[in-house]
């Protein structure tokens, strides 16, 4: 009995040595391919791809490859909203799927870098190339990048087309600059509370044809809505 408990556990040992070579050093189980789907500079990931700790070069261990960090290191790039890193032993593959923050406009503010953009979550972030484009938010203070995003994502394409500029205060009010033919119009939403229906107001006294060459119009009271030559 001793001799079969030894020759199990002899056959045990080799067979966990074996596999620890076949999978860490062993050169038949090495990354064979990455591939990268979401960016095509791929200058712009070359800081986490770059990472030695990671192991994402073709030629390393596949199981030396450290998914959990690679999607750590992706995401805190901050313009990454999502990402998935996976592993195919068949394949001798590593998958790297990135989902890239989809900027609503450009921003600007009290400690913001000069190339900020916004999504519709609310984020701020740098992207490696800045799109050309976009309306432009100023913001007092960083902390109002969410209710930035609710009036870049309610405020139709169309009036967005024409915006020059969308500016928002420490108390959450906003003011816009649109362009309406060869002269400019300001529009006071006010807080971003029943934007829709400030919006609807918006596009009743705009169609007026009393109110073609009105400079302001005020909505912050949606029940008292102000136009001014």
């Amino acid at each position: 009995m001793r001799i079969k408990r030894l020759f199990i556990w002899t056959i045990a040992v080799s067979l966990f040595f074996g596999l620890a070579y076949l999978f860490g050093y062993s050169k038949l189980l090495v990354v064979k391919q990455i591939e990268i789907k979401g960016v095509s500079d791929l200058t712009s990931i070359s800081s986490v791809i770059n990472k030695k700790a990671l192991h994402l070069k073709e030629g390393e261990q596949l199981a030396r490859v450290d998914i959990k960090g690679s999607e750590r290191e992706f995401r805190n790039l901050g313009w990454i909203s999502g990402v998935k890193v996976r592993r195919n032993w068949l394949n001798r593959t590593v998958a790297i799927d990135i989902n890239p923050r989809i900027p609503l406009a450009q921003v600007s503010g009290p400690d913001m870098a000069a190339n900020s953009f916004i999504d519709k979550t609310g984020t701020i972030f740098a992207p490696p190339i800045g799109p050309q484009d976009l309306p432009s938010i100023s913001l007092a203070n960083p902390s109002l990048s969410s209710v930035a995003s609710v009036f870049i994502s309610e405020i139709p394409n169309d009036l967005l087309k024409i915006m020059k500029g969308l500016r928002i205060d420490s108390s959450g009010s906003a003011k816009m600059e649109i362009s309406v033919g060869k002269k400019g119009l300001t529009i006071n939403w006010g807080n971003s509370h029943q934007i829709a229906l400030k919006i609807a107001i918006y596009n009743r006294l705009i169609a007026l044809p009393e109110n073609q060459n009105i400079s302001k119009i005020d909505l912050e009271n949606p029940a008292n809505p102000v136009v001014k030559q």
